[in-house]
């Protein structure tokens, strides 16, 4: 199993530009996970892959369809250290911490 991260930057940046994007990746498998992100990209997108190989294969089917994506940078990860589960809820919702 790979996972990869990838920033992507999309050409335009109309409301339908956005929907469109969106629409497009939500049903490939692969893309576990899709954050609208403020700073220097519109999206960070989580795949699950079987290699490296597989994804570039993915990234260029999404290239190839033309959903506006003008760039891209991949983040192959190496070793996850860890993934938590569950959310710190008491620690974000006490009224005891700040």
């Amino acid at each position: 199993m790979q996972v990869v991260f990838t920033e992507v930057t999309l050409a335009d940046h109309r409301r339908e530009d956005f929907i469109n994007f969106v629409n497009a990746v939500k049903d490939v498998d692969e893309i576990v996970e899709c954050h609208l992100a403020s700073g220097g990209y519109d999206y960070l997108l989580k795949f699950v892959t079987r290699s490296v190989s597989h994804y570039q294969s993915i990234i260029e089917e999404l290239l190839e369809r033309g959903i506006g994506i003008e760039k891209y940078f991949s983040y192959v990860i190496i070793k996850t250290s860890f993934v938590k589960t569950h959310y710190p809820l008491e620690t974000l919702f006490s009224q005891n911490h700040h």
